[in-house]
């Protein structure tokens, strides 16, 4: 419903900030959270942002990871052209 759409882009947005602040790791606890919302429309974006959050910390295992998920589970994203690029 309409409350959840607010939620789950006010959550994403938490995320964003923190990322812009560098705080990359409250920006991965964040952006985790907005996958608590399956139906979310901001999925991709977190996941696309989770990534590049641990990439910026040097984790690029995990940075990695995140990004074949995204690929794989949302394959319309306009983030996956630059996840397949970033893929290791």
């Amino acid at each position: 419903g309409a409350d959840t759409d607010l939620l789950d882009n006010c959550q994403y947005w938490i995320g964003e900030i923190y990322y812009k602040l560098k705080k990359y790791h409250f920006a991965i606890d964040e952006f985790k959270k907005v996958f608590l919302y399956a139906d979310s429309n901001k999925i991709d974006d977190a996941l696309y942002k989770l990534s590049k959050s641990y990439a910026n910390l040097g984790d690029y295992n995990n940075a990695n990871k995140v990004l074949v998920q995204l690929v794989e589970n949302h394959p319309s994203s306009e983030y996956v052209k630059n996840a397949k690029e970033l893929i290791k």
